[in-house]
């Protein structure tokens, strides 16, 4: 077959600065398409082999063209630049961020397509952050698109550098040892990885284990102080070439390097172009831009007297399954929206999962389960929390579905509480998450309340003052702060016959708001709704995060009742008008025993409750007043909830519907 170049080498020579000759090759020529391996012994040139390729390498002498450019030192700057945007490289190195997820590392590769300060803000379009979403799902990654790089195995982060270069859309891979530090099993699947990422483009490695030949090239040459010794179709590779190249046997002992060796893999298509995942959430300023995302409703935490109020008419540019065409017609207006996105309006994507994460089996099974959300660092509704779950007999389960922490910036509450609740299952909330990140709180996040505009600032501005003064207590305590670092997301858990997935905010995010009571009673947000409990494969979901209670059923075709929301509103502060208790959400096989019950409902023969936790009103308010005095930002904030309730009613909190 005719290939037109994209390696032409003629009379190539490298040098070291004393004058060593690393490379020194009189004629390569490499086509578009091909799959192209190197091997050869240690200092052979390999690696400046592809150094000269990607234009990190001058050469001393001799031409090199690259994708139909001369490469050297007639190319500089735009000209380079645009040239490296369309070579993409996985090296051993990885040179990913740790800090940032792996859908953040992904979204490096489209930086190329970006232009001026959109790049280094990272300023990414709808569409971008959707083929990343792809991209992770071809690799296999996508219930780790939201987990920080430095927390996965070996094998997971070359996967996240693979999806990368997906991301990047390259005409050229340079591959440099892309499993050194691999175990056989994780080696063999990022090279088929590799190859099936490389299909529209030309792919050249850098091979020290032969076996792995047949999963990447069908050509190969053999590089031995920077010359090349031989240049073989795959087919026609010799075990012996292997031997007489580095000197030993080990092309014939235990190698297999026959193409026969390649078992039929299939592998999930990647395309740039189509319908954006179901599970995205496509919030407007959230799909923006890759970081930080905003716009979401307001936060519990943080929110005050304000939290439950509806936005605008109270409907959300929430809409399933959008195409990727009609959201970039609407870009301008989600670009301006978030240009000037500060601390405590932005929504990190590392708070994102896909409602298909939950559709596994799980992780325990109870009798009983209690979650308890928002406790906002209230010890008085803790010591309640704790003496309603001693009354209950048979297997059982509390869990701590994140914000438990917020008020408790007196380090002796801070510790107490954390010590306490960390006794139990728990997840992270956004504060939890925010008091693990780096530095004083005053990150692109802030509070982590994705406040949106009708917020004004002056309680933005509190807020992430509240959480700033939260952080600099979490730090004092590094040890407690690395357990809140470690908790997850989310757990799947069956009472009965019922699957439940707890989380702290919805189907799809952290601090997402699409089981706020202002969304489950508009009815165009249902058919999103019932897209994720198909997704997700459960029977309720158990939340919090949205700092007002609700217990809403959505009735599907097929199923044997109709699926429940199930949110608790905030455990640690009143909920009702007049009423000055918490609430936990309890799930059970058997009836509730005792007055706290506020209401609920029966589904064959599980029993969900909301329960008051009625704590001492008197000890808080001397609790709070104490960490948050008269003229604090939390008093300004909160104080009219605590001693008063929001304005919301008891039959504003159970929506049920014909099943």
């Amino acid at each position: 077959m005719n290939r037109a170049p994209h390696v032409v080498i003629e009379d190539l020579r490298c040098e070291t600065p004393d004058g060593r000759v690393t490379l020194d090759i009189a004629q390569l020529t490499i086509g578009a398409g091909e799959r192209l391996a190197i091997v050869g012994p240690n200092g052979a040139g390999k690696s400046t082999l592809l150094r000269c390729l990607s234009g990190f390498a001058t050469p001393a002498a001799g031409r090199v063209r690259v994708l139909e450019r001369m490469v050297g030192t007639s190319i500089r700057g735009p000209e380079l630049r645009k040239l490296r945007g369309e070579i993409a490289q996985v090296l051993q190195g990885l040179h990913l961020v740790q800090r940032l997820t792996v859908l953040e590392n992904v979204l490096v590769g489209a930086l190329g397509r970006l232009h001026g300060w959109r790049s280094w803000a990272r300023w990414h379009r709808p569409q971008d952050v959707a083929e990343a979403l792809r991209a992770i799902e071809a690799v296999g990654l996508t219930a780790k698109a939201g987990e920080r790089t430095d927390r996965l195995s070996g094998g997971e982060r070359q996967k996240v550098s693979i999806a990368r270069m997906l991301m990047q859309r390259p005409r050229l891979i340079l591959a440099d040892e892309p499993t050194a530090s691999l175990d056989p099993a994780a080696a063999r699947e990022v090279c088929r990885l590799l190859q099936h990422g490389a299909a529209q483009a030309t792919l050249i490695t850098v091979v020290h284990h032969p076996e792995l030949l047949p999963l990447l090239a069908d050509r190969v040459i053999g590089l031995r102080q920077g010359r090349v010794v031989f240049d073989q179709p795959l087919a026609r590779l010799d075990p012996a070439m292997l031997d007489a190249l580095y000197g030993t046997e080990i092309g014939s002992k235990e190698r297999d390097i026959s193409p026969t060796r390649i078992s039929g893999w299939r592998f999930r298509p990647f395309e740039t172009t189509g319908a954006v995942p179901d599970w995205l959430g496509q919030q407007r300023s959230c799909l923006a831009r890759g970081r930080p995302w905003r716009d979401a409703v307001p936060r519990g935490a943080g929110g005050g007297q304000d939290a439950g109020r509806p936005v605008g008419n109270g409907t959300w540019p929430l809409n399933l399954g959008l195409p990727v065409q009609p959201m970039q017609a609407n870009a301008d207006a989600m670009r301006a929206e978030a240009a000037d996105a500060p601390a405590g309006r932005s929504c990190p994507l590392h708070y994102r999962y896909a409602p298909s994460v939950f559709a596994q089996s799980a992780q325990h099974v109870c009798e009983v389960l209690y979650v308890v959300g928002g406790l906002y660092g209230n010890e008085a509704a803790l010591d309640a929390v704790l003496a309603l779950f001693d009354r209950e007999t048979g297997p059982k389960r509390l869990v701590f579905n994140g914000d438990f922490n917020w008020f408790d910036v007196e380090p002796a509450v801070f510790e107490r509480l954390n010590h306490r609740v960390l006794e139990f299952d728990a997840l992270r909330g956004n504060v939890e998450t925010e008091l693990a990140a780096e530095g004083d709180g005053s990150n692109d996040a802030g509070c982590g309340c994705a406040y949106p505009d009708w917020v004004s600032d002056e309680v933005v501005e509190r807020s992430n003052r509240i959480m700033q003064r939260l952080h600099a207590t979490a730090r004092t305590h590094p040890k407690l702060t690395r357990r809140l670092a470690d908790l997850p997301m989310w757990c799947r858990i069956d009472v009965g016959s019922v699957r439940v997935a707890v989380v702290h905010g919805d189907a799809q995010s952290l601090a997402g708001w699409g089981f706020a009571q202002e969304r489950l009673g508009d009815p165009s947000h249902q058919q999103q709704v019932r897209a994720w409990f198909a997704a997700a494969q459960v029977d309720a979901f158990a939340c919090s995060h949205t700092c007002l209670p609700i217990f809403h059923t959505v009735p599907m075709p097929g199923r044997t009742f109709a699926p429940i929301v199930l949110n608790n509103g905030a455990a640690g502060m009143p909920n009702f008008r007049g009423d000055g208790a918490g609430l936990l959400t309890r799930i059970a096989v058997r009836a509730f025993k005792g007055p706290e019950r506020r209401f609920g409902l029966v589904r064959e023969g599980i029993h969900m409750d909301a329960i008051a936790i009625p704590f001492d009103p008197q000890r808080w308010a001397q609790q709070f007043l104490q960490q948050w005095p008269e003229g604090s930002d939390a008093h300004a904030s909160y104080w009219q909830r605590i001693a008063h309730g929001p304005a919301y009613e008891l039959v504003d909190a159970l929506h049920t519907a014909e099943d």
